[in-house]
């Protein structure tokens, strides 16, 4: 196989990372080379401040983005340099910057490098030697100007030629997250940690989290180049990862009516152990896209192209067992006969009729895997040979299956289970043909897209600075204008402390230190005052190893590679920005004042502990603990449950896209993301106002218990709605519809008895370690298969969906009251 080159293993942040520094070093080292050592301080000043809004994002948005951060950065240096001097109105200036740059906030996270920009703005300016006059400030503004300039036109260039790689990265990175979620469930079947030690529901809530950013992140640089070459593929990959996740949904609900016994332990094992083979083989997709971009090579994705001899589907190879193709081959054909033999050990394995003795059936699969690939492999070698390669390997293992001695299956056709355990062997086979044709866009055969372009563009996250958004926050019952007030107040309060210090040179660090580490909710900042110390102190230690050298090269060289480092790890790890930064204020300052008898590495790790220590506190003043927001949480989980159950409860229309479903089913992920967020945010807090795990738990179980049941739904009227008589279909996904409205509505206080129904007493009703899931009586079940009745499954999958309802409602009451 091809090696990639070193570049191709760069991850997005890096990337950008590396283009944000050679941006400003050609700044920085142009304008010193032809207006001199301060000019280039000055410029640079304002191209690091514009680069904070430069991410991996679309081209419309980074010119946007960059453009005003620019200006802000421009506009708040001047406005530092008017009044340096002044001391108290200083502290008072810095005061206002900081609750205007904060409450920027309003306009959600994409707003979070343009609420840093004027703070950033401060410090540098206030690190550069104070104008002699006037004429001097305006020409220092100038220079600052010129550098945003310069960057945002640099900036713009660079998010167009790099666009390419963002959009593939970002799509790797939604198909890993999707790989961890199927991990996670698996995880959750047999109840083992992950391997970080994460107990497997939090890991579970923490994987939702993830790919819902994922996805997102990826719809953001996709969606607007569609049409263009090479993302038609991309955009297909990801919609039907979206795809992946609902029939992951679907695919364990009634997974404890099995029972416990052999059979049912059997069952469950080859259904872990496939979600894990998908979950390898996504990943492989994924590490592909990496190495070789969207141009993945047929050796790169043969393994990933694999055919189920008994559905023909794609499905992913048994890791334990060797191809009988070399790697080397790079047709369909071969690819698929490279893979017969483990496929057929996967899906077929979760087949009620598949031997309950698990070595048995893997040796039989393999044996009749086997004759179909030397079936295709002398037809391959023949010459003339008209007939499919397919076709041949699927007779070959029909043959051979044939052959096989009967044994006894995992369910007997008379065990009331059996109609059960064909479900599961279903869903199984769905999850198969989802991969399977994300496998097929990534190896560029074609796929057309459900969606139109222009429908595809309201998918993408809103953009822009609405002012009805930042008047909405202007409130006290607001946790942006509370986090405003108290950063605000933390900021000037950091500046008065610096200037009363013995070492009063650099007031502006401990402005800084308390800037960077105090965050709009606990957990954040506890995270962010750890990282910020150790980093300092690395940093630091790194800053006295280059002082032996004492080459001015060498800090120019050491402050420029700092910036891009500190700007690739700002979200992706915060330790290394922490120490990068470090070395890039200490440089900062001794290029600014060269001889100066020390860089005031002990001065930085005072203030920053004493910032790191200040921020700490201040974030009890005014605090916004996660209880206060939690009824607007729910409410609109609530509300938009009950805009998926109106989009699901109807017949599709092949001739109709399913738009509004699509949007309908993104806010449900949205909402209840954010409750998991809330979630891991209140673990931080004091134990006198956090809200009880087991009630943020209960409520994320019966909110994906019914996402799931609404999923089953879907997929049933998608696969098999052709053999349901319309009238009486739509009849009952009407009366669904009004019933599930009510449910959500109005839960009531009764509810049946079964496990993980909400308790009375507040009690914790959700165990670890369970996959969420509905308990039913066996009798609840349809006798007849699947696809011989579709009707009753329908009605019983209603019927659940409407319990799960309830039990949203009843756990959405518990969550406020737990929060009160």
């Amino acid at each position: 196989m091809e090696t990639p080159r070193l570049a191709m293993r760069l991850p997005a942040h890096v990337l950008n990372g590396l283009a944000v520094s050679l941006g400003i070093s050609i700044i920085q080292i142009t304008l010193a080379l032809t207006a001199g050592k301060l000019a280039a301080l000055a410029a640079a000043t304002g191209a690091i401040c514009a680069s904070l809004a430069d991410l991996p994002i679309a081209p419309a948005r980074t010119w946007r983005r960059v453009g005003m951060g620019a200006l802000v950065g421009c506009a708040s240096g001047l406005i530092v340099n008017l009044l340096r001097e002044s001391g108290v109105a200083m502290g008072f200036t810095i005061v206002a910057l900081s609750f205007c740059s904060t409450m920027a906030w309003a306009w959600g996270p994409r707003a979070g490098p343009l609420a840093f920009i004027p703070i950033l703005a401060l410090i540098f300016t206030l690190a550069a030697p104070p104008p002699a006059s006037t004429a001097q400030l305006l020409i220092h503004s100038g220079w600052t100007a010129v550098g945003a300039l310069a960057y945002f036109s640099w900036a713009v260039l660079s998010s167009r030629v790099l666009q390419p790689r963002y959009r593939t990265l970002a799509l790797a990175a939604a198909l890993q997250a999707l790989a961890a979620l199927l991990r996670s469930r698996a995880a959750l079947l047999s109840r083992t940690d992950a391997a970080d030690g994460t107990p497997p529901l939090q890991e579970w809530i923490r994987s939702q989290v993830s790919l819902d950013e994922r996805l997102q992140a990826a719809r953001d640089l996709l969606f607007p180049a569609a049409g263009e070459p090479h993302t038609g593929p991309a955009i297909a990959v990801l919609l039907q990862a979206v795809e992946m996740r609902d029939t992951l949904l679907a695919g364990e609900l009634d997974i404890e009516l099995l029972g416990a016994d052999a059979p049912a332990t059997q069952l469950r094992d080859r259904l872990r152990e496939h979600g894990v083979r998908v979950a390898d083989a996504i990943d492989a997709m994924a590490q592909a896209l990496r190495d070789f971009g969207m141009k993945v090579p047929a050796s790169a994705a043969s393994p990933l192209a694999e055919t189920d001899i008994e559905t023909g589907e794609a499905i992913v190879p048994h890791p334990a067992r060797p191809t009988h193709v070399p790697q080397a081959a790079t047709a369909p054909a071969a690819a698929a006969a490279a893979s017969i033999a483990a496929s057929a050990a996967s899906a077929a394995a979760t087949s009620p009729l598949a031997s309950m003795d698990a070595d048995v059936a893997q040796r039989d699969a393999e044996r009749i895997g086997d004759a179909a690939a030397q079936a295709v492999a002398r037809h391959e070698g023949g010459a003339g040979a008209q007939a499919d390669p397919a076709q041949v390997a699927k007779d070959a293992a029909a043959a051979a299956r044939a052959r096989t001695p009967a044994r006894v299956p995992l369910f007997a056709s008379t065990d009331p289970r059996y109609p059960l355990a064909v479900a599961f062997y279903g869903r199984a086979r769905q999850m198969v043909a989802v991969l399977a044709r994300m496998q097929g866009a990534l190896r560029g055969e074609v796929t057309p897209l459900p969606l139109a372009r222009d429908e595809l563009q309201v998918f993408i996250s809103t953009e822009g600075w609405p002012w009805a958004a930042l008047r909405a926050q202007l409130n006290t019952r607001s946790p942006t204008f509370r986090h405003a007030v108290r950063l605000s107040l933390a900021l000037g309060s950091a500046y008065f402390i610096g200037l009363a210090l013995p070492w009063a040179s650099h007031p502006h660090w401990l402005v800084l230190s308390v800037g960077v580490v105090l965050r709009g909710n606990l957990e954040q900042t506890l995270s962010r005052r750890n990282d910020r110390v150790l980093g300092t102190m690395i940093g630091c230690l790194l800053v006295l190893v280059l002082a032996q050298f004492g080459a001015p090269w060498l800090s120019t060289l050491a402050f420029l590679v700092a910036v891009g480092i500190a700007h690739s790890f700002t979200t992706a790890r915060y330790l290394v920005t922490a120490a990068a930064a470090s070395v890039m204020a200490l440089m900062q300052a001794h290029m600014a004042a060269p001889d100066a008898h020390s860089f005031g590495v002990f001065e930085r790790l005072a203030d920053t502990v004493m910032g790191a220590a200040l921020a700490w506190g201040f974030s009890y003043v005014w605090p916004w603990w996660e209880r206060r927001g939690i009824a607007k949480l729910n409410e609109r989980v609530l509300r938009s449950l009950r805009t998926l159950t109106t989009e699901v409860m109807r017949l599709p229309d092949p001739a109709q896209p399913d738009l509004k479903l699509r949007l309908a089913r993104r806010e449900v992920y949205e909402a209840v993301g954010a409750i998991a967020s809330a979630a891991q945010r209140t673990g931080a807090e004091p134990s006198r106002v956090q809200v009880p795990m087991y009630a943020f738990a209960e409520m994320l179980t019966r909110c994906h218990v019914l996402m799931a049941q609404l999923v089953a739904v879907r997929l049933l009227l998608a696969r098999r709605g052709a053999q349901l008589e319309s009238a009486v279909a739509q009849k009952a996904l009407t009366d669904a519809c009004v019933a599930l409205h009510h449910a959500l509505d109005n839960p009531g206080v009764g509810t049946s008895p079964q496990r993980g129904a909400p308790g009375a007493a507040g009690a914790p009703v959700v165990v670890s370690g369970t996959v969420p899931s509905e308990d039913v009586d066996h009798t609840a079940v349809p006798a007849a298969l699947p696809d011989s009745a579709v009707l009753p499954w329908l009605r019983r999958r209603l019927q659940l969906a409407t319990r799960a309802a309830r039990r949203v409602g009843l756990a959405a009451q518990a969550l406020n009251a737990a929060a009160r």
